[in-house]
């Protein structure tokens, strides 16, 4: 068996393993939703020597709300697409934080099946350790200046999400400045641009329900 056939085998028997624990399988992951937060796990490299084979997974974490924010931002108004599989594996999402890399090294005749299922328990519990110690997600990511892939789009989220849109919308238009528009392209606009538009409209609507408290009163 070659190490592409031997990769799909192994993920395969981690989706499996992985259906008590409500791991669900997606392509070339596995994914799990705990509370506010949306896991995903990903075989990045499986290395063969000798009789033992040596896995590592790359274990990330974002919060379920930013991908409603960004598809809602960018007019993808075809809700009954917008699946939990998409979070997982699709081109139009807010990338997940690399938050572990998971590595574990099992002997050839040892059953797959039982290996899977030590895995998906050694993860399971190393993403529960993780969601007791960052409460807070937004601050989470807006207080780290580790550099990951998408992590300007995930702060603009995140202010977002924590509905502090001038403080989205000012950091968007520092990366405009710059010439970026944001990674995420959609007709002749980047995200970056969809995502001040959006946050002008929600200015706008907490405004009139404001209005619409004060005076709708008798």
């Amino acid at each position: 068996m070659d190490l592409s056939e031997m990769n799909k085998t192994f993920l395969k028997n981690l989706k499996t393993a992985g259906k008590p624990r409500d791991f669900k399988g997606a392509d070339y992951c596995i994914y799990r939703i705990a509370g506010e937060l949306f896991f995903s796990a990903y075989i990045l490299s499986l290395k063969p020597h000798e009789n033992e084979y040596t896995v590592t997974l790359n274990l990330n974490v974002k919060k379920y709300s930013y991908d409603d924010i960004l598809w809602a931002a960018m007019n993808d108004n075809d809700k009954s697409a917008l699946t939990d599989r998409l979070r997982a594996t699709g081109a139009f999402v807010v990338p997940s934080v690399l938050f572990h890399r998971y590595s574990f090294t099992y002997y050839a005749e040892k059953d797959i099946t039982s290996v899977a299922a030590d895995v998906i328990d050694e993860i399971y519990e190393i993403q529960n350790n993780f969601a007791g110690e960052v409460r807070d997600f937004n601050s989470f990511v807006l207080s780290s200046d580790e550099k990951q892939y998408g992590d300007v789009l995930r702060r603009i989220i995140a202010y977002i999400d924590m509905l502090c849109y001038d403080e989205a919308i000012n950091l968007a238009r520092v990366e405009i400045s710059k010439g970026d528009t944001g990674m995420l392209k959609a007709g002749k606009k980047g995200c970056y641009e969809y995502l001040i538009e959006y946050c002008k409209r929600m200015k706008k609507e907490k405004y009139l329900k404001k209005l619409k408290g004060l005076f709708g009163k008798k």
